[in-house]
């Protein structure tokens, strides 16, 4: 994906656009769930943790059927874990 050569090089603003691109033009493969990722991703390593939500929300809503398998991604459930953890602590306030 171009999301990858962008955030390979450093341009997190440009990977962002290019994934939402992908999750425009083809909403229900593949592909699109690998962008939610990374842009859930993206956001994750720049603390955005309201951005990572919102992005996490999202990726659960594409995946539906579809996802299955990539939900059970070891990758991907340690993903959820983190983001889980990194709610928790917003919420108790640390």
């Amino acid at each position: 994906l171009l999301g990858d050569i962008a955030r390979d090089r450093g341009q997190s603003k440009k990977a962002l656009a290019a994934y939402g691109k992908v999750i425009q033009k083809y909403p229900k493969s593949k592909e699109a769930i690998k962008a939610q990722y990374e842009i859930a991703k993206i956001y994750k390593e720049e603390k955005n943790y309201e951005e990572v939500a919102k992005a996490a929300k999202d990726l659960l809503r594409l995946t539906g059927n579809l996802g299955r398998k990539y939900l059970e991604d070891e990758r991907v459930k340690g993903f959820l874990d983190d983001m889980k953890r990194a709610g928790e602590s917003l919420l108790q306030g640390q």
